[in-house]
């Protein structure tokens, strides 16, 4: 999803952030060593409609169905794209060292792929498509912790 997330950092866990007010959603975000990590849900608030509708579109999900599971935590595997670089205007990544982390996010057992970009410095976050075929996938496993 291209839109902006506002993030609070705590050493490796973030919660983030995407609306305001009714249509604001939150989860935390916790980045573990040996490239794994893990979703959490985050209670309270309104319900997700807004977020999980945008990123199926951002994803290009074609049948968008979210889990019936409802889980505290979503593991995942993580691989940094390198180290930190800057972002250019048109939301590209690249051109030298800066704040922005470049990272695909691997979930579920069949290995959804998404991108998942994120500046501890600014607060801000990004998923983006990896590729469509996992749209689906990724908005169903997300789903797990995000309601």
């Amino acid at each position: 999803m291209r839109g902006r997330f506002r993030t609070q950092s705590h050493h490796r866990l973030s919660v983030a952030s995407y609306g305001d007010g009714d249509n604001q959603t939150k989860f935390a975000i916790e980045l573990q060593s040996e490239a794994r990590g893990r979703f959490r849900h985050v209670a309270g608030g309104p319900r997700p409609t807004r977020f999980i509708s945008e990123l199926g579109k951002a994803l290009e999900a074609s049948d968008p169905r979210l889990s019936d599971a409802k889980q505290d935590t979503l593991a995942f595997d993580i691989a940094f794209l390198g180290p930190p670089t800057t972002r250019s205007p048109g939301g590209g990544f690249g051109g030298g060292p800066g704040d922005w982390y470049t990272t695909k996010i691997f979930l579920g057992k069949d290995q959804a792929e998404v991108y998942f970009n994120f500046n501890l410095v600014s607060g801000e976050a990004e998923f983006s498509i990896k590729d469509e075929s996992y749209g689906d996938a990724v908005l169903s496993e997300l789903s797990k912790v995000i309601w």
